[in-house]
């Protein structure tokens, strides 16, 4: 690594390349940059990329070091695929702007959205593998369970599980019209079948209260006949974001006022962590590692022209530390990771993308699913290489 620096309880610490900061000993933040690459040269594309009076791109990274997809606003029906080093190789077509996209990230298919419901799965050739699929209306909801996406259509009160299973992609529909009372929640969440505990994908929605109630749904084994399993949690706040850790083993929940709690996924033993007396952003609540929550305060991402970094903090349930902070970049995304964090943005400054990790200076690193992508030693080195910089 380039450097190294140490940083005090509460300090903002700088986003800066190549280099490794130790926060108090207990936190690790790498951070590697790039090669001009993923980005076009154009002052006007990049201000788009990063937020700047535009819509911001829609990105959608798959974790170990896998694919990168970048849907451009100015061009909302084509997709390009990079890799995680920033290099492009193939680009897709889509019928409908895009709304929302995640990774089957055993497959390596991804999967897009439509603006009226339209749902395709492509590969990263850009092919369709499975033929497009349609809802009766826009989702108002969407999110991901990692082999596959969970969408909840707010005016029929369905929610839609499409995922991947025994080499197919396998359909489940649960009518929520009879246990749920809210037809806009604010927030929604799943964990992968392969980490839940009931083994099959669930689904955790938020009411919208002054105390909101998390709702658990379970989809059957298999998807294809899915039953309705409700379990209830009370939080004393109205919640806006949620977000579950790579294990699935976590769920962090964020309110009004900056409250944020966690939870296991049974959510049968809720904290309260912090307030922070400003609102989360809703796209940027994460787990960095299984025991620490990274997020980003609204009150950073309200000047409409973005002319500065926003930041970022760090804590560790169930403790109520004291928050660690750090720059990040504009137009920045977070994705998770099995062992902390990534941060992929396009930098005006210098025109290069960059990634993080934000790892607890004691955690051991631990990979799921080796052959899913490359032997155990290469993903090891690739991983080092491409998304934490080398190795120490």
């Amino acid at each position: 690594m380039a450097g190294s620096s140490q940083a005090s309880a509460g300090e903002t610490v700088p986003f800066a390349g190549s280099t490794t900061i130790t926060l108090d000993g207990v936190y690790r933040l790498r951070v590697c940059d790039f090669d001009p690459m993923l980005w076009p040269d154009d002052d006007d594309t990049l201000r788009a990329l990063n937020g700047v009076n535009a819509d911001p791109v829609l990105l959608a990274a798959a974790p170990f070091g896998g694919p990168i997809a970048i849907c451009h606003p100015s061009v909302p029906t084509e997709i390009r695929f990079f890799n995680a080093a920033g290099k492009p190789f193939s680009y897709a077509s889509v019928s409908e702007p895009v709304r929302f996209m995640c990774w089957n990230e055993r497959e390596d298919h991804l999967i897009v959205v439509g603006d009226s419901g339209s749902v395709s799965f492509i590969d990263t050739d850009g092919n369709d593998v499975r033929g497009c699929q349609g809802l009766d209306e826009a989702p108002f909801l969407c999110c991901s369970c990692r082999n596959g996406v969970v969408l909840y259509c707010a005016d029929s009160m369905e929610l839609v599980l499409l995922h991947h299973k025994d080499r197919e992609y396998r359909r489940g529909v649960i009518d929520l019209s009879t246990y749920f009372s809210v037809d806009r929640p604010p927030a929604m969440v799943a964990i992968p079948d392969d980490v839940s505990p009931s083994g099959s994908v669930e689904v955790l929605i938020a009411t919208e209260a002054d105390q909101s109630e998390i709702v658990r749904v379970t989809f059957a084994r298999g998807g294809n006949e899915p039953r309705e399993e409700l379990c209830d949690l009370m939080v004393p706040f109205a919640v806006r974001a949620m977000a579950v850790s790579f294990s699935g083993e976590r769920v962090a929940i964020a309110g009004e006022d900056g409250h944020i709690g966690c939870s296991t996924a049974s959510m049968a033993d809720y904290k309260e962590m912090v307030e922070t007396g400003d609102d989360v952003a809703p796209c940027f609540l994460a787990w960095a590692g299984e025991h620490t929550v990274a997020y980003v305060p609204a009150g950073d991402l309200c000047d409409e022209i973005h002319l500065f970094s926003p930041r970022a903090a760090l804590m560790t349930p169930p403790q109520k530390p004291e928050v660690q902070f750090f720059t990040i970049p504009e137009g920045a995304t977070f994705v998770v990771e099995p062992d902390g964090l990534r941060c992929v943005a396009g930098s005006a400054g210098d025109n290069a993308s960059r990634f993080f990790q934000v790892i607890p200076e004691c955690a051991t690193r631990v990979y799921y699913r080796f052959n899913t992508r490359l032997p155990a030693a290469l993903l090891r080195k690739a991983f080092d290489q491409y998304v934490m910089g080398d190795a120490e």
